[in-house]
């Protein structure tokens, strides 16, 4: 179904600077759609992820409406055109798709539901465009159930995601999930510790991301070893080997429901909902060592305060102009929350307010369109009291955003932003294949002599690129000779090796090294070196090689 979207636009300037203090830039909050529950669907919860197609439109879900009060899968247009594309019915296809949706590296959908399917234990599903749902996985219960967050799509191309409750002790797990719907559980957070405490965590609401190291990173709602079930972010690999990456302890911090992001700097930024100084969350900045940095209390105790927002359940998402945004449940001029803006640095500006007519207590991390706008979800507000669909423009720039970030050479990649009439596209300036058509979606080729940097478009309006450093991922074919002694010469054979940074050899011996070409590095073997895989680390990532070299007398 088509229907126009209503829309309440409010501009914020230096009247409401006066009043809303820490007000910077002018910003633009648009009210996009306004759920009416009984046919669209309405009140989208944490974590009600937005995910942009191949279109350039907008693709979520809400938790609960629609023709079987389960809740719908919809589209709109940055226009603010809206379509209805799936009623959820509780028992076949699931009930309550409280996550949202991630687009797939084939163009699909991905998404869970917290309850229905035949075990009532929710599922796991991929969605076409159109909206047609095809289940991939069903709970039982033992191995999940409650999920909220959407998967993540992996480099190797499997879902991975998160549990908030199920799994061996009820306390939530890490999956995977092939294409082809064969689910594992790879972790399962455990209840006791000898301390008695919940050691890696418990209950994670939030989905993954992938880091720049291609581990997983994650957060839980509650458990660690901070005290008072304070929660945790954690590291998780694709073998399922987790360890901790920092247990919040209420000074900084409480109670994540969000997921963290990694930033251009490498690190990672998020949002708790509790601590801080005032006991109503904080932003903050973690590094992948585990060092915090309070970035902002939220405070709400004093008038000025209450303006700034707090209790901020959404994620940050950082714009195409390098600082960071993020929504608050409670305060702002209506105490229906707040959206603003902080620096990698610290410093805190609202953006905008919502008053209820435009929305209320957004729960869903905003998504960073490749216009340069941000979307998002806010629970209830509009004309119907059940939630809208809103965009924020601070006026910052277009830019590609690639699927996926991080690949091989030879592996084809989407290009999703404003690519009408591309006549070029190169990665860290090497020229690069591509195909399609359209004004929102292109198809490229990693090339074999590219490296780790930024991919450009050429279009007869300008020359967009990505925000991140593509990552060329180094592969490790052959080497030769099969076997040597110290101080003898190794050829190394591959593709993407041109920014390599270390060669090693049994034992974690540091080779030196030539690099020949993209494909080829000349090593030698270094003293101390034992029999052993033989391992490079690039700009872009790390591989071994298959086979040992032999290392002789």
């Amino acid at each position: 179904m088509w229907r126009t979207a209503l829309r309440h636009r409010v501009t914020f300037g230096l009247g409401l600077a006066l009043a809303v203090s820490a007000m910077a830039n002018a910003a633009t909050l648009t009210d996009l759609h306004d759920f009416d529950f009984s046919n669209d669907g309405g009140s989208p919860w944490f974590t009600g992820q937005l995910a942009q197609g191949r279109d350039g439109s907008l693709y979520g879900t809400t938790p609960s409406g629609g023709s079987y009060d389960a809740g719908t899968a919809f589209k709109l247009t940055p226009a603010g055109t809206f379509t209805k594309l799936h009623d959820f019915d509780s028992t076949n296809d699931g009930k309550n798709p409280w996550g949202g949706l991630i687009l797939g590296k084939d163009g699909n959908f991905y998404g869970t539901t917290a309850y229905g399917g035949v075990n009532n234990f929710g599922t796991v599903f991929k969605m076409t465009p159109a909206g047609a749902i095809t289940i991939l996985h069903t709970y039982t219960g033992l191995d999940g159930q409650a999920t909220p967050a959407p998967p993540t799509q992996g480099r190797d191309g499997n879902l991975y995601g998160t549990t908030a409750y199920g799994g061996t002790d009820s306390l939530g797990s890490v999956y995977k999930l092939t294409p082809g719907g064969n689910y594992t559980t790879i972790f399962s957070f455990p209840r006791y510790t000898a301390q008695g405490n919940y050691p890696q965590g418990a209950l994670p609401y939030a989905p993954l991301i992938q880091g720049t190291d291609g581990a997983f990173y994650g957060t839980t709602t509650a458990g660690g070893s901070g005290g008072a079930g304070t929660g945790t972010v954690f590291k998780v690999t694709t073998a399922g080997v987790v360890s901790t990456v920092y247990n919040f302890d209420i000074a900084h911090g409480r109670r994540p429901y969000s997921p963290v992001v990694q930033g251009t700097d490498g690190n990672l930024y998020g949002t708790t909902t509790e601590g801080g100084t005032a006991g109503r969350g904080v932003a903050f900045k973690l590094t992948l060592k585990g060092a915090i940095t309070v970035l902002y209390n939220f405070d709400g105790t004093s008038t000025a305060s209450r303006a700034n927002g707090y209790t901020p359940y959404a994620g940050l998402v950082q714009g195409s102009d390098g600082n960071f945004y993020g929504t608050t449940y409670s305060g702002g001029i209506r105490n229906s929350g707040t959206l603003f803006r902080i620096t990698p640095a610290g410093d805190f500006a609202i953006q905008a307010s919502f008053n209820g007519t435009n929305g209320a207590h957004s729960q869903g991390t905003p998504l960073l369109h490749t216009n340069g706008r941000i979307y998002g979800l806010s629970q209830s507000g509009g004309t119907f009291s059940v939630g809208t669909v809103y965009s924020l423009d601070v006026g910052a720039p277009g830019f590609i955003a690639p699927i996926p970030n991080a690949a091989k050479a030879g592996t084809s990649v989407g290009l999703l932003g404003a690519v009408g009439g591309t006549t070029g596209v190169s990665f860290n300036g090497v020229n690069a294949s591509f195909s399609g058509t359209g004004n929102t979606f292109r198809t490229t080729v990693v090339p074999a002599g590219a490296a780790t940097g930024l991919i450009k478009v050429t279009t007869p309006t300008g020359t967009p690129q990505t925000l991140k450093a593509f990552q060329q991922l180094p592969t490790l074919t052959a080497f030769g000779p099969a076997s040597g002694a110290v101080g003898s010469a190794v050829i190394l054979t591959g593709s993407g090796l041109t920014q390599t940074t270390k060669v090693t050899f049994g034992g974690g011996k540091i080779a030196s090294f030539v690099v020949n070409s993209a494909e080829q590095i000349t090593a030698t073997v270094p003293a101390g070196a034992t029999t052993a895989k033989i391992a490079v680390t690039t700009k872009g990532g790390s591989v071994n090689s298959a086979m040992a070299f032999n290392v002789t007398p």
